[in-house]
């Protein structure tokens, strides 16, 4: 047991009383009961098939929950007769077609695809075949053909991925859920829906927003303008107030609210950012800075607007000269860039001009040149990047793990 959590970079915690394992991997949380068929996931309950056990003096978990819970997925390897966890996959072209490589860059589904709408996650990723959405298992293999009335644009989160019916322009679209069997779990009825995070879902009904549960029950009624996902037992969320003489308009005004709706921040911020590292830019009354999630501003500062990760946040220090700042405030990497993204696994997306990105360290320094045309922050250990013969993927060395090409 142990050898899979660390595998999947969790640290995990065992409870002789009550002969519990919780696995613990960023904020994300997963524990489960020697013997039970309920585990839960970030608190929310969720039905095994099989029941933890202990078997010769070692415990065996259901490897297929576990990584999907963790962020990763299974798939069964016939050639091997072994079931292999995949902690990454990435989308890559070749000749005009999509498939997905590994973190090493070797081709675990060959280009066959026409698009890949989204990557994996929870085992599934969306891809077009024959311009219909289709998902794929780890293996390629196809898990859920979609009906034409159907379009998708959504990961599977918690079981469940947001499906819209687009066969009557005439009646406007609908949005419902799906489960990874492609049945319908929640009916379309929603004017929009969003991704589950911690067991809710923002959806839209009567063009107001709310929160429903994975149930499809209403848990915190359509009321807002619009309504962003849970972190942290936490949401950003907006409603409309009247502008002080000038009768008919309107501006929104966010705020933040726990899961029963009640709010913890009131809807009087001008400018408001999602939590992450338990810090949330905000702007009120003349005043800019970071608050906790009590609403407190922990940090006043004119510099910003930034997410925090990793510690620091770029910001935006001289007018489209980015630098860093810690949570207390101090530039610590000075604002050498025309714009910066927050840190990924020890490093930060960056560029000099719009022609070259590149990536640094916790001190500023380059540790891959900037001499790409665009990139993305690295993430399972590559960095998707482009050059002017396409598309690739690069480790932390800088090194190509898959060349670009188109």
């Amino acid at each position: 047991m142990r050898a899979i959590f660390e595998s999947l970079g969790a640290e995990i915690v065992w409870d002789e009383a009550t002969r519990a394992v919780t696995a613990i991997k960023g904020g994300t949380t997963v524990k489960l009961t020697i013997g039970a068929r309920t585990a839960y996931h970030n608190e929310t309950p969720v039905a095994l098939e099989v029941p933890p056990v202990i078997k010769n003096g070692r415990t065996l978990v259901p490897l297929h929950f576990v990584s999907e819970a963790l962020g990763a997925g299974t798939y069964w390897d016939g050639k091997t007769q072994t079931v292999r966890i995949v902690t990454a996959l990435f989308p890559v072209i070749k000749n005009g077609k999509w498939g997905f490589i590994d973190a090493s860059g070797a081709l675990v589904i060959s280009p066959q695809f026409d698009e890949p709408r989204l990557g994996f996650k929870e085992g599934l990723a969306l891809v077009r075949v024959e311009g219909r959405p289709v998902f794929i298992d780890l293996s390629g293999k196809t898990a859920i053909s979609l009906s034409r009335s159907l379009e998708c644009n959504s990961y599977f989160a918690e079981g469940l991925a947001v499906v819209v019916d687009v066969s009557d322009p005439a009646r406007g679209h609908v949005s419902g859920y799906i489960d990874k069997t492609g049945k319908v779990a929640i009916p379309l009825q929603f004017e929009e829906a969003t991704e589950f995070s911690e067991g809710l879902a923002a959806v839209k009904i009567g063009g107001k927003w709310g929160y429903i549960d994975l149930t499809g029950k209403e848990i915190i009624p359509p009321q807002f303008i619009y309504a962003w996902p849970f972190s942290g037992g936490v949401a950003r969320v907006a409603v409309t107030t009247a502008i002080p003489g000038h009768e008919g308009e309107e501006r929104w005004k966010h705020g933040y609210i726990d899961k029963t709706g009640r709010y913890i921040v009131e809807p009087e911020l001008e400018e408001a950012y999602d939590f992450s590292e338990g810090l949330a830019f905000v702007a009120v009354d003349g005043k800019r800075g970071y608050i906790d999630t009590t609403g407190e501003m922990v940090l006043e500062t004119r510099l910003g607007p930034g997410i925090f990760s990793e510690g620091l946040a770029p910001v935006d220090v001289e007018g489209w000269k980015f630098g860093y700042i810690n949570k207390a405030g101090e530039v610590v990497i000075p604002p050498s860039f025309r714009g910066a993204y927050p840190f990924s696994e020890g490093v930060a997306l960056v560029y000099v001009n719009e022609k070259k990105w590149g990536f640094i360290d916790k001190t500023g320094d380059f540790v891959i040149a900037p001499h790409f045309l665009a990139a993305g922050s690295f993430s399972g250990g590559l960095a998707v990047v482009y050059t002017e013969e396409g598309m690739g993927y690069i480790d932390k060395t800088g090194s190509y793990v898959w060349a670009p090409q188109l």
